[in-house]
């Protein structure tokens, strides 16, 4: 069995076979009605039926073919809009995305052209990267300055405070501490009454007398002889 193959749209179809390609013409040049065998037909079809081509049948003439041709056209401008559109998504979302603008092949600024389609304009893309590097140098530049005019201005409050302080004196030493805490733990005693004094002596017993630094201890025994003589109140340590 045979088929005719029938090309009603503006476009010239390469189809291959077999190995062999050949051409079916536009519409309405020798050729764009081309009669194989039904094998091939079907394939040929499946290839470029999405494009438009159809085929005719046994009959086929008048309004049958020209329902057919319509349909055939119909098919060849949604595929031609289709190829459009998804080249103007695919650059709609490369510009999203900060990819390069894919120049369309001449076939699609043609079919645009045809159809009234817009395509997407080429764009430029923004060198995010050293824009974002040159804004981050920029933002690194003025806070090194504050920096550097706080540190002026704490640097001139120090001065002044510094100013204004008496000498700074040197750290006591362990001997020094140590003859201040004999000085001070004298004058405690000393500041005692004779009364006061001897309730303190009987107070702290024997076992603590004894842990306080020999220099107490002379002081305390001293002060007592002072106070009371050996027949009165003897010492009690």
């Amino acid at each position: 069995m045979a088929i005719t193959l029938f090309n009603p749209t503006k476009d010239d179809f390469k189809a291959t076979y077999g190995g062999v390609t050949f051409t079916i013409n536009k519409f309405p040049e020798d050729g764009h009605m081309v009669r194989v065998d039904d094998n091939k037909g079907r394939h040929i079809l499946n290839q470029l039926g999405p494009r438009g081509l159809t085929s005719l049948d046994y009959g086929d003439e008048g309004d049958v073919k020209e329902k057919k041709a319509q349909d055939g056209i119909r098919r060849n401008i949604e595929f031609k809009k289709k190829q459009i559109n998804r080249y103007n998504q695919d650059n709609e979302a490369r510009k999203a995305t900060q990819r390069q603008y894919v120049d369309p092949p001449q076939f699609i600024k043609d079919w645009a052209k045809e159809l009234g389609v817009g395509l997407l304009a080429p764009y430029e893309i923004k060198d995010v990267k050293n824009e974002e590097i040159s804004r981050l140098q920029q933002e690194n530049k003025e806070q090194r300055e504050q920096i550097s005019e706080l540190t002026d201005h704490v640097k001139k409050l120090i001065a002044m405070v510094e100013k204004d302080l008496p000498p700074e004196e040197k750290p006591k030493t362990d001997e020094e501490k140590y003859k201040e805490d004999i000085e001070r733990s004298k004058k405690e005693i000393g500041d005692m009454d004779r009364a006061a004094f001897k309730t303190w002596i009987l107070e702290i017993k024997q076992q603590e007398y004894g842990e306080y630094p020999v220099e107490i201890q002379d002081f305390i025994r001293v002060k007592w002889e002072g106070h009371f003589n050996k027949d009165e109140e003897a010492f009690p340590y």
